[in-house]
């Protein structure tokens, strides 16, 4: 019980007879299966990189995935490793997915 100005004030309990269910764990995120032959059109392509948009996605969230590789002349440049080793030429590659969830 709380006094203040002059009585005390009472706590009120409400029951809105409601019991939440079990917490689910075993849910799972499928990812839609892509059909990059026909669902989706070259938009960017220059050596070494392409940028395909997805022709079913709505204009205005439209997904797109960037696939990129460069070669690297020297995989130890900005390091302090050693580079005893025989190849220092190396591949980058990038794979990226831009979409909007909604």
């Amino acid at each position: 019980m709380i006094l203040e100005k002059g009585g005390p004030i009472m706590a009120y309990t409400t029951n809105w007879g409601f019991t939440p269910a079990a917490r689910i764990t075993d849910r799972k995120l499928e990812p839609a299966n892509l059909a990059f032959g026909t669902d989706f059109a070259k938009t960017n392509y220059k050596p070494g990189e392409a940028i395909l948009s997805n022709l079913t996605s709505p204009l205005d969230r439209v997904e797109t995935y960037r696939f990129a590789t460069s070669q690297v002349a020297n995989i130890y440049t900005g390091t302090k490793l050693d580079p005893s080793s025989q190849s220092r030429i190396s591949v980058a590659q990038l794979s990226s997915c831009k979409f909007v969830v909604t």
